[in-house]
């Protein structure tokens, strides 16, 4: 009888144990299928404050479906706006961030939404969170005067130049779930000479870094105009692919310019030039190189079918 008393009270404790490691998983490790390929983060400082435009492109590899997306924004965001489709109403703002009602299916899908950081002074800071893996951010300026600081970005920036627009381009491999990516932003005088430090394991690697927009309200104006014209650059095709989609190489009708697509394989062209020379220098891992490369190759695959259309 003592012998089954003791059994019983083993059996209870063992289930009581059972049940307070099940409570303690977070939600989101049950929804390790979805994660966002790219991020990419548009920054400009127009008077008092950042404008930041973000495009994010989640990906759900697994069969269920998931209700909601939501997506933390960095502390004291303002004025969101989100671009959406005519008749779209999905996106909601939260205390955090926003909040997708619509969810993802199995496939792609592409967020694009705009917010404001205040600026007090000449410096803050922004910083970057994830409840999903990201595979690769992108932080995009254009030039001007600005110094920026981050931990983990590759030593070499990209230049892009988009119709007289000079932009940089700096990238960060990978974020994890939960892992705060702080920003460190400086606007300098209009005498200073900028840089840019960052590299992958703490520690600073310069690279000259100017912003425009902060000087004269007319430049502040422009800067503003720049920025919707970077955000149509990235949302629409000429850099990055918008695209939904439930398989690897889905084909759809597109009514872009056929010019559009001769300029986006132009850029993914010189992107793979950029990686290999990043991958042969020793700037980045295998498994980033060999992800990245793939990604590149699949977006080149899309531009290929897309021109082939228009022949």
């Amino acid at each position: 009888m003592r012998l089954n008393k003791w059994m019983r009270w083993l059996a209870f404790l063992a289930c009581m144990f059972s049940m307070m490691i099940l409570s303690s998983f977070h939600p989101v490790q049950a929804e390790s299928s979805v994660r966002v390929k790219e991020d990419q983060i548009v920054v400009v400082p127009v008077a008092n404050h950042l404008q930041v435009m973000q495009i994010m492109t989640f990906e759900n590899t697994g069969k269920q479906p998931l209700p909601t997306l939501e997506i933390d924004l960095p502390k004291g965001f303002r004025n969101i706006e989100f671009y959406q489709q005519e008749g779209e109403n999905h996106l909601k703002t939260t205390s955090t961030g926003i909040l997708d009602e619509s969810g993802l299916t199995a496939g792609e899908k592409q967020i694009s939404f705009s917010y404001q950081i205040p600026l007090e002074g000449i410096s803050t800071t922004l910083t970057v969170q994830t409840q999903y893996p990201i595979d690769v951010v992108y932080l995009i300026v254009p030039q001007g005067r600005l110094s920026l600081s981050a931990n983990n970005v590759l030593p070499q920036s990209e230049s892009i130049d988009f119709q007289g627009q000079k932009l940089r381009r700096f990238t960060r491999p990978s974020l994890e779930p939960g892992v705060e990516w702080p920003i460190h932003l400086i606007i300098g005088g209009t005498d200073a000479v900028p840089e840019v430090s960052g590299r992958l394991s703490g520690g600073t690697t310069s690279d000259g870094l100017p912003i425009i927009g902060y000087v004269h309200n007319e430049t502040t104006w422009k800067a503003l105009g720049n920025l919707l014209l970077v955000i149509a650059v990235l949302a629409f095709g000429m850099i990055g692919v918008q695209r939904t989609r439930s398989s690897r190489f889905h084909k759809e009708v597109d009514a872009k310019p056929l010019q559009s697509f001769i300029m986006e394989k132009k850029y993914l062209m010189e992107q793979m030039v950029l990686l290999e020379r990043d991958y042969r220098s020793g700037l980045i891992t295998e498994t980033t190189y060999q992800e990245m490369r793939a990604d590149l190759k699949s977006r080149m695959v899309v531009i290929q079918m897309k021109l082939t259309t228009h022949e």
